[in-house]
């Protein structure tokens, strides 16, 4: 077994596909982000976790757009009237973006003002704190 973490660097990511493709693993368990399409060989069985690619490769999913919905559902029955939700990571689409609409519609079925914020790439995000560290 190979166990490998790219913290979000691309090259890093596609290093690791091609040393698991040399070899000959039986499959891959992905967790990215990443548009990897160019460097994704169909020899090998992978699955996503939580991302669909245009390649035929299993996604495994929760139901993000019902998690949303708990997650506001929970807030306004603490009394909280003005929501947000707050994100970041990548802008490829992927399921969990659909958390943020059921957070959204849910609020807006209740009647509760909900505000939505996206911070954009993780890898800018991070970038930009490194940059104004004192």
């Amino acid at each position: 077994m190979f166990l490998c973490n790219t913290q979000g660097n691309s090259e890093k990511e596609e290093y690791y596909f091609k040393i698991a493709s040399q070899n000959k693993v039986d499959g891959i368990i992905c967790v990215s982000y990443r548009d990897k399409e160019s460097y994704i060989s169909e020899d090998i069985p992978i699955i996503s976790l939580d991302r669909h690619f245009e390649k035929k490769i299993s996604c495994i999913c929760s139901d993000n757009y019902h998690g949303g919905e708990i997650a506001a559902q929970k807030m306004i029955s603490t009394g909280s009237r003005n929501l947000i939700y707050i994100r970041s990571g990548s802008t490829i689409p992927g399921e969990t973006m659909k958390r943020g609409l059921g957070f959204s519609d849910y609020c807006k079925s209740k009647g509760v003002s909900c505000e939505m914020l996206d911070l954009g790439d993780e890898d800018e995000l991070f970038e930009d704190f490194r940059r104004n560290e004192i």
